[in-house]
C-alpha cells in the first residue's frame, strides 16, 4: 500500500457493495415492503414504459443475476467510456445512469435461462437499486446506511464522504489494470451515479468492514444479523463453486472446506471480505492499488480455517 493507510482509512470497496444492497433486500422482504416475485412492472410507476420482457423480470432473478441481463450494456456512450478508460483511467461506467435504464428498459428482451443461469451483471444489481428507491420512495444508499450500517454502528460504511472522512480516503493506484498508466498512478474515486451505487459506489474502512465480519459470523448478537445470514445459502450452482447473494462460494480439500467470499475491484483500489461459516473465521484485505491478482484473503483464510478446526479455537482476523 504505497502510503501506507491504517485501519481507519477509508477505500472506495467495488463490488463489496453488493452484499448491503442483497442485506437490504432481505430485510425489506422481513418487512413486506418486497417479494422476491414482484416483477419490475408491478414496482415501476404504470406511466413508466417497460418491453414486456423487461417487465417480467423479478426482484430475485435481478438479486440472483439470473435474469438474462448482460454484465453492462452495449452502446455508444459505454464506448466511449471504454477509450476514455484505457487513456485516463477514468470511470468506466460513466454513461449508465437512470435515464440510461429507463430507456434500455423500454427496448430490453433479456431471456431467463430454464434452468436458471448465473450470468454476473452490474446492469441488475443497479436495477435492483432502482426498483428499492421506487418502492420505497428513497434512495436505496440512503436505505442501506440507516437499516444495515448504522445498526451495526459502522460509521465509516457511507456512499458520499464528509470532510474528514475525505483527509481520511486513502489515494487510489492503477495497479495492474487494462490502461494505459503506470501501476503507481493515482486515480481518483470512481463516482458511481445513481445507477450503479447499490452495486459498487460504496466507502468504508477495515474497521468497519471487521465489524461486519463479525456481524457476518453471528457473534454480534444483533437483529440486523438475520439479514446477513440470510444472504449466506447458495442459490445456483456454478462452474466454480456456488453464488449465494451477493456472494460467492468455493470449496476446497474435495469439498470439505467451503469459503463465502467477494472480492471488489474499483478505480485504484482492492477490497476482499471472506468468511469460513464453519470455522468461524473470517478476512478482511483492504488495499489501495487495483489488482486482478490479489491472493493473499484467500490463502489467509484457508490456512487460519485449517488452524481453528485443528486447535477448535473461534478467531478472526484481519
Amino acid at each position: 500500500n504505497t502510503n501506507a493507510p491504517g485501519a481507519d482509512n477509508l477505500f472506495q470497496i467495488g463490488s463489496l457493495t453488493k452484499l448491503f444492497t442483497e442485506a437490504l433486500l432481505i430485510q425489506l422482504e422481513a418487512e413486506g415492503q418486497l417479494h422476491e416475485d414482484d416483477t419490475v412492472r408491478q414496482i415501476l410507476p404504470g406511466n413508466q414504459s417497460v418491453s414486456a420482457e423487461a417487465g417480467r423480470l423479478t426482484v430475485h432473478q435481478l438479486a440472483t443475476h439470473t435474469g438474462g441481463l448482460p454484465r453492462e450494456p452495449i452502446s455508444l456512450g459505454q464506448l466511449g467510456d471504454s477509450l476514455d478508460y484505457l487513456v485516463t483511467g477514468h470511470n468506466l461506467y460513466q454513461s449508465l445512469n437512470i435515464p440510461f435504464l429507463q430507456e434500455y428498459l423500454r427496448h430490453a428482451h433479456p431471456q431467463p435461462k430454464t434452468p436458471p443461469e448465473f450470468v454476473y451483471s452490474n446492469l441488475g444489481t443497479g436495477l435492483l437499486g432502482y426498483l428499492m428507491t421506487e418502492k420505497m420512495g428513497r434512495p436505496t444508499p440512503d436505505l442501506i446506511v440507516e437499516k444495515i450500517c448504522r445498526p451495526l454502528r459502522m460509521n465509516d460504511s457511507v456512499f458520499f464522504l464528509n470532510p474528514e472522512q475525505q483527509s481520511r480516503l486513502a489515494v487510489g493506484h492503477v495497479g495492474n489494470q487494462a490502461c494505459w498508466k503506470p501501476g503507481n498512478w493515482p486515480l481518483a474515486p470512481w463516482d458511481m451515479g445513481d445507477l450503479l451505487r447499490p452495486a459498487a459506489g460504496m466507502y468504508s474502512s477495515m474497521n468497519d468492514l471487521l465489524i461486519f465480519a463479525r456481524a457476518n459470523l453471528g457473534m454480534l448478537h444483533l437483529p440486523v444479523e438475520s439479514a446477513l445470514v440470510a444472504t449466506h445459502r447458495q442459490q445456483i450452482k456454478t462452474a466454480r463453486g456456488g453464488e449465494a447473494l451477493g456472494w460467492i462460494v468455493n470449496y476446497f480439500d474435495n469439498g470439505r472446506r467451503t469459503l463465502t467470499f467477494k472480492d471488489g475491484m474499483a478505480s485504484g483500489y482492492h477490497a476482499y471480505i471472506g468468511l469460513d461459516l464453519d470455522a468461524q473465521v473470517a478476512v478482511v484485505v483492504l488495499a489501495n492499488k487495483f489488482t486482478w491478482d490479489e491472493k493473499v484473503g484467500h490463502n489467509l483464510l484457508l490456512r487460519l480455517a485449517e488452524a481453528c478446526a485443528a486447535t477448535g479455537v473461534e478467531q478472526a482476523s484481519r
